[in-house]
């Protein structure tokens, strides 16, 4: 809490360049995960998204480079397979 009891400033993803998002199997939608400041946090939160049961195919969008919200980099590798890093181009 702020000392007027307000929400507190600079929570969330204020500041953060990479927003990780997943597709919910139970809600069939595309949901956000979190934000990191690096690619590697970002991939890390990608292979949490892979372990989770209920949740697949993660992507990664980096907002300071590309302000088009429509603008994803799927990163989800198949069991067995080499993992991309979020530089593989498609």
């Amino acid at each position: 809490m702020t000392h007027s009891g307000g929400k507190p400033h600079k929570t969330g993803d204020q500041g953060q360049r990479y927003e990780v998002t997943y597709l919910s199997q139970n809600l069939k939608t595309r949901q956000k995960f979190g934000w990191a400041n690096t690619p590697e946090g970002a991939l890390a939160m990608c292979d949490s998204i892979r372990m989770h049961p209920g949740m697949s195919h993660p992507e990664i969008r980096d907002r300071e480079v590309e302000k088009d919200p429509a603008f994803r980099k799927p990163v989800a590798a198949a069991p067995g397979q080499r993992k991309r890093s979020y530089e593989d181009e498609e």
